[in-house]
C-alpha cells in the first residue's frame, strides 16, 4: 500500500494486530494471517473535517472476533495519522 500510516494492536491472545491506514484509498486495513484475506474500514469526507463511517467487511471465518472494532477504534482514536481529530458521522440503516 503506498504511503499507509500503520498502528498496532493486540487481539485476545496478545498476538499483535497491524491496522494499515491507506490514506489516498481512504480506508483501514487489518491483513489476516499473512495470507490474501483482510478486513477493511471505508470511510469518506463529507466536509473538511467531518468524515462518515461508510462500511466495514470481514471475511465469514473470521467475523465474531472483534476485528472490525479493532479497524474503527484506529480510526477514531489512534495515533497521529490516524483521522483522531476529525468529527464522524454514523447512519443507521434498516
Amino acid at each position: 500500500m503506498a504511503q499507509a500510516a500503520q498502528a498496532n494492536v493486540f487481539d485476545a491472545n496478545n498476538a499483535q494486530i497491524q491496522v494499515e491506514h491507506d490514506k489516498k484509498r481512504r480506508q483501514f486495513v487489518i491483513r489476516l494471517n499473512g495470507s490474501h484475506d483482510r478486513a477493511v474500514l471505508l470511510y469518506e469526507y463529507v466536509g473538511k473535517k467531518t468524515v462518515d463511517l461508510q462500511h466495514t467487511e470481514v471475511p465469514d471465518a473470521y467475523r465474531g472476533r472483534g476485528i472490525a472494532k479493532h479497524l474503527a477504534k484506529k480510526m477514531v482514536g489512534g495515533p497521529p495519522g490516524t483521522l483522531s481529530g476529525a468529527r464522524f458521522g454514523l447512519q443507521a440503516i434498516s
